[in-house]
């Protein structure tokens, strides 16, 4: 993933350590933790790439405060998502040695006491980003807290001379949250400005695909809006909402989002720094694209990444340098890069680039993901031949997009028998009153193929992640999206068998259950004309 990640244009990692990877702070699972080192080793020394470390420092911190011995540290016991956690970083200093930048986090923090909101704020941020500049690291941090905050505020604190914010919106609407007057206050605080959209795990808590189309579209969004000097943007890949939410999206399903994001953004001359947070388990991840025409080895010293702070010469832009023909983004990139969802949309579909695979063809489109007939510029020819790399990659997930059909033509199916058809419905297993020729047109013609193409398809998809999940995060997506729908067609089945298998009935009408009378409480009913089921309770 990170050989292709920078083949599109990706020239930094973003890595986000939590409690998976923190041991000696919460976890028990130390192996994890020696994996995300060689991650790191791997993406540095054999890639080049830039790592930056992301670790919770104000919001989100809920992955220690779960945990009974560090409660005492929680200032809003009713949300464990804030609190003050001091000099966690020196955790890192082995691990990430060579890392000029850290994330501390530092977002939602919507908890905090109102009446002081900003001098608390403003105050616990100086304090941890104070400490990250005395080892010689350029702290970011999430911009959103400072969104309301006066100019004033922050000038008088000297957060500007400390830390550097990172941009993040994910909705369609940049302007609404994140108007001119901020990018503008922001750019008369701070030297440098970090714009972050998303490749997954912002458009759909359960997703299991993300909608590239509308992905690519708000990349490009918070491109046009974030088009300061510094010129540094990160694309997000979050496995997770928040520390207790479910899995989203995973990144081998996401990978074709990514690429498709990076090269559409870096083939349009985006001069931007794009890292990725990648959680190797069950916490979050980010990526973005090197400009296009640069070298790797330029945009990798330490006037890259560390064009920020570091080196203020640089933040002009990063000179281009030739490079070997051999190298698919060395050809030439578009003359001019104009701001409309016209021009992002001139690299071909991921699906059309699928469409000759074998399985894919046949896939559903998101409800947003309008294919139109693609106008391939000199770079679509990249694109296609990154993409005939992930399909024929032996470790691409793709049962992953699999599923996802699958599962639409279960659900589909159980609306259909238990709100649709007449015969299996809540009231016919309640009452055990059926027809068992129909019951076995309406289950067993379906439900036994579909619960055997679930078995194999999740057998597959175990197969296919077990070389990059530990078993933890396998299970745990199987049990989320594919487990409920083999109980519901379970269910069904069961329904089914004891409703074929009843040959006599009572007359009509049939008794309604008391249960339903008390809970509606249907005092308006006259009992001497109603039949009631004392009996029957479910």
């Amino acid at each position: 993933v990170l050989r292709l990640a920078k083949r599109s244009g990706i020239n930094g990692l973003l890595l986000e350590w939590e409690d998976t990877f923190l041991g000696k702070v919460t976890s028990q699972i130390y192996p994890y933790r020696e994996e995300a080192e060689e991650i790191v080793a791997y993406a540095e020394r054999t890639l080049g790439l830039e790592v930056i470390p992301l670790v919770q420092t104000f919001g989100h911190v809920e992955f220690v405060l779960k945990m009974e011995q560090f409660r005492h540290l929680e200032n809003w016991k009713e949300i464990p998502k804030h609190f003050v956690l001091q000099k966690v970083e020196r955790l890192f200093w082995i691990c990430h040695k060579n890392s000029k930048l850290i994330h501390i986090g530092c977002d939602e923090v919507y908890t905090c006491a109102s009446d002081y909101r900003d001098e608390l704020f403003l105050k616990h941020v100086i304090d941890v980003a104070s400490y990250v500049r005395s080892k010689a690291r350029i702290p970011i941090i999430w911009d959103d807290m400072l969104r309301s905050i006066p100019i004033r505020k922050l000038n008088d604190s000297g957060i500007g001379q400390l830390v550097e914010p990172m941009v993040w919106v994910y909705a369609e609407d940049v302007d609404r949250f994140v108007g001119w007057e901020s990018w503008e206050k922001y750019a008369e605080v701070f030297p440098t400005i970090w714009a972050a959209a998303a490749f997954k795990g912002a458009f759909g808590e359960t997703l299991s695909i993300p909608p590239a189309m509308l992905i690519m579209f708000k990349g490009g969004l918070m491109y046009s809006h974030g088009n300061h000097p510094s010129g540094l943007m990160v694309l997000t890949g979050w496995m997770r909402y928040d520390h207790f939410s479910v899995l989203c999206e995973l990144l081998p399903g996401a990978v074709p989002s990514l690429v498709y994001t990076s090269l559409t953004l870096s083939t349009h001359r985006a001069r931007s720094l794009e890292a990725t947070t990648i959680s190797p388990s069950s916490s979050s991840s980010s990526i973005a694209p090197i400009p296009s025409g640069s070298n790797n080895n330029e945009i990798l010293s330490s006037s890259s990444v560390t064009s920020s702070s570091l080196s203020s010469s640089s933040n002009n832009g990063l000179d281009p340098i030739s490079i070997t023909t051999d190298d698919p983004l060395s050809q030439p990139s578009p003359r001019i890069f104009r701001r409309s969802a016209r021009n992002f949309r001139s690299i071909p579909h991921p699906r059309i680039l699928m469409a000759n695979r074998d399985g894919f063809s046949n896939q559903r489109l998101h409800a947003r993901e309008i294919v139109t007939q693609p106008v391939i510029f000199d770079k679509g020819e990249i694109v296609s031949r990154l993409f005939e790399e992930i399909l024929v990659c032996p470790n691409h997930p793709q049962q992953i997009f699999r599923v996802r059909s699958l599962l639409d033509d279960i659900w589909e199916l159980e609306a259909k028998i238990s709100r649709k058809r007449g015969w299996v419905t809540p009231y016919n297993i309640r009452h055990n009153y059926s027809l068992p020729l129909r019951v076995d047109e309406v289950v067993f013609s379906q439900v036994p193929r579909l619960q055997r193409h679930l078995v194999i398809l999740a057998n597959s998809v175990v197969n296919s992640l077990k070389p990059i999940f530990p078993t933890e995060t396998i299970l745990e997506w199987i049990e989320q999206n594919m487990w409920e729908a083999w109980k519901a067609l379970d269910k069904l089945e069961k329904a089914g068998d004891t409703l074929r298998n009843i040959q006599v009935w009572p007359r009509r009408p049939v008794p309604s259950p008391q249960k339903m009378v008390d809970d509606l409480r249907l005092t308006a009913l006259d009992d001497s004309e109603n039949t009631v089921d004392t009996e029957l309770k479910k």
